[in-house]
């Protein structure tokens, strides 16, 4: 219904956005799909009208250059699992990821923070070499098994017992990063309980406003309002240098657009940034997974490139989890 009322485009195009949304949401089978690219896809079968101003924009401004090179497996998957159902855990990730790991300690499991793993080596038995942050020594040991969830590429770089056919075989994934503003306000920022906007503007320098607060109580967040501006883009793209403050000069006369009032409740913004992100689901992908057991003995990789042909999320790594261990115990 929101879809038919929606005033920016006329009545048969919305009607082709639906029919077109249905085919796929509506269609079990995404491995047919993957033989073909999504933009030509959403092109013919929604009218140029409707992808130039919906569709577009976001796959451009998520994308970049490669959004014309990402399969039709990976848009049937963003809309076949989509739903209006979410949920979240109380107090957030990190209370989530603290009780997680308060259970391993209990169970005799050590966590290593600030700590680079610098090299994987296993000929005669499993090693890693590490460092604590600005430090200058090097620590080496030995384990029974190791389970990499770097992408692939990292994996590559820190482990020269890799044979150059399979690094040759699986060098050509492609991902691009992620940064997000996360700002603090006294007051709310998208005025009608909006919880997640999409920016339909080829022009606009953020993908999505995402008001946290108008999903989850803002009770748990000292009563502020939690507002994160989202954006994917490679690492060479220049607002990846930028500081905090340059990015929120950058996204102010978009900002403004929307509540113009915004800064006056603003106690508090900080940037975050990661450099792997979103992984480039070009066609049969299916063919370009790397797999679970790696050429290396005792050495397994279990990372967001196998989640295919899902996008991500938590269901989805406790789903790898599970899989892994399971390869790991038989």
């Amino acid at each position: 219904m929101s879809l038919l009322k929606f005033p920016r485009l006329n009545l048969l195009d919305r009607m082709r956005i639906g029919a077109s949304i249905a085919a796929l949401r509506y269609n079990p089978l995404w491995k047919p799909l993957e033989n073909f690219k999504a933009e030509p896809y959403l092109k013919y079968s929604m009218g140029k009208t409707a992808y130039e101003k919906i569709w577009e924009p976001l796959m451009k401004n998520k994308l970049g250059n490669y959004s014309s090179a990402v399969s039709l497996a990976w848009f049937w998957a963003r809309v076949y699992k989509r739903t209006e159902s979410l949920d979240y855990p109380e107090g957030g990730f990190l209370d989530f990821a603290r009780n997680l790991e308060d259970k391993i300690r209990k169970q005799g499991g050590k966590f290593y923070y600030e700590t680079e793993v610098t090299k994987l080596t296993s000929k005669e038995s499993t090693m890693l070499r590490f460092k604590k942050t600005g430090s200058l020594d090097f620590e080496s040991e030995k384990y029974d098994v190791v389970i990499v969830t770097l992408p692939s590429f990292l994996f590559f770089k820190i482990s020269p017992d890799l044979p150059a056919t399979y690094i040759n075989r699986f060098k050509k994934l492609t991902g691009i990063g992620a940064i997000n503003l996360i700002m603090r306000l006294e007051k709310q920022f998208l005025n009608d309980g909006t919880y997640w906007l999409n920016m339909c503007d080829i022009k606009s320098p953020i993908l999505a406003v995402v008001e946290h607060t108008n999903f989850m109580d803002k009770k748990f967040y000292n009563n502020e309002h939690i507002v994160y501006l989202g954006n994917y883009m490679p690492v060479t793209d220049e607002r990846f240098s930028m500081k905090d403050s340059e990015l929120l000069k950058l996204y102010d006369p978009w900002l403004k657009k929307i509540n113009s009032n915004y800064k006056s409740s603003l106690s508090n913004f900080r940037v975050f940034k990661a450099p792997f992100a979103q992984p480039i689901i070009t066609t049969k992908y299916s063919t370009k997974i790397p797999p679970f057991k790696t050429p290396l003995k005792k050495v397994y990789l279990t990372n967001i490139e196998q989640v295919y042909p899902w996008d991500r999320g938590t269901n989805y790594a406790v789903e790898l989890g599970k899989k892994i261990s399971k390869i790991i115990l038989e």
